[in-house]
């Protein structure tokens, strides 16, 4: 990578979403930079494999690759995985790290600046050796199904027009006492800055407690507690509180990454039962 190409990662406007990244990067270059010098501390054909899932979890390995000198700044081997966000107004993508090979890692955020061009992702940070920039190219084909669900979901169905032109749903553990509502985020359920639109998530979760409790819905309180983008697995755990044989009291907490999105209390009139 030349100089001129390290110190232009933050110069171009870039705003790539949570489901741009998905699937597996290969590593084509590492470097670092501090004033004129530039480090390759893996060798200057490192090797590495970076993988992001749609259900917000991510892995990644770096090795020394052929030919690379001995005493490097850094071990021969690194892997960690965890989960991960991406902030596409700050530019920032971030490894929430679980465990890996330094255990000192674990438990701690990496914060990365991003860059995606077609099929190369840049990711880049401020350390005490200097800007370290990592460069990778796509291998093999993204994700064929962009809205696929996490392991344990199954299509919901969605009578009428309304609800089946507004996403796909999946719910895990319906017959169970709190079943969970899920849906991908997509381009149609965001704004232009790629966020989910908040019509859509109470649309979302209005939708997922009445079908889940079999009510109509009456009235519904709502607290948006942090944004979800596109590409962004939400799901609602939907909880009973009480049940008349006129009313239905029912919460519901959608999470995107573990993180509450939004909370809902709602009132419901059961279904009328044919004859």
């Amino acid at each position: 990578m030349s100089d001129t190409r390290i110190r232009s990662v933050h110069s171009k406007a870039s705003r790539p979403t949570a489901g741009a990244i998905l699937g597996n990067w290969r590593l084509s270059g590492f470097t670092v930079v501090c004033g004129d010098a530039i480090d390759h501390p893996l060798g200057k054909a490192p090797m590495g494999n970076l993988s992001y899932d749609p259900d917000g979890r991510m892995s990644v390995y770096l090795c020394k690759g052929p030919g690379a000198m001995s005493g490097a700044t850094m071990p021969d081997f690194t892997a960690y995985c965890g989960r991960y966000t991406l902030d596409a107004m700050s530019g920032t993508l971030v490894h929430h790290i679980e465990a890996g090979s330094l255990p000192q890692l674990a438990g701690t955020d990496q914060t990365r600046h991003f860059q995606l061009d077609d099929d190369r992702l840049t990711l880049s940070a401020q350390t005490t050796r200097g800007e370290t920039v990592l460069e990778w190219q796509r291998s093999g084909d993204a994700p064929a199904d962009m809205d696929a669900p996490p392991p344990g979901f199954v299509p919901l169905e969605t009578p009428g027009v309304f609800s089946s032109r507004a996403g796909r749903f999946y719910v895990r553990d319906r017959d169970g006492t709190s079943p969970v509502v899920g849906t991908r985020i997509g381009p149609d359920q965001s704004n232009s800055e790629g966020f989910a639109h908040g019509g859509f998530l109470l649309t979302f979760a209005d939708f997922a407690m009445t079908v889940i409790v079999q009510g109509i819905t009456l009235n519904l309180s709502a607290d948006f507690i942090r944004s979800a983008q596109t590409g962004d697995w939400v799901e609602a755990q939907i909880i009973t509180r009480k049940r008349t044989a006129n009313l239905v009291f029912a919460d519901a907490v959608a999470t995107c990454g573990g993180r509450d999105v939004l909370r809902i209390g709602g009132l419901f009139k059961p279904f009328e039962k044919l004859a």
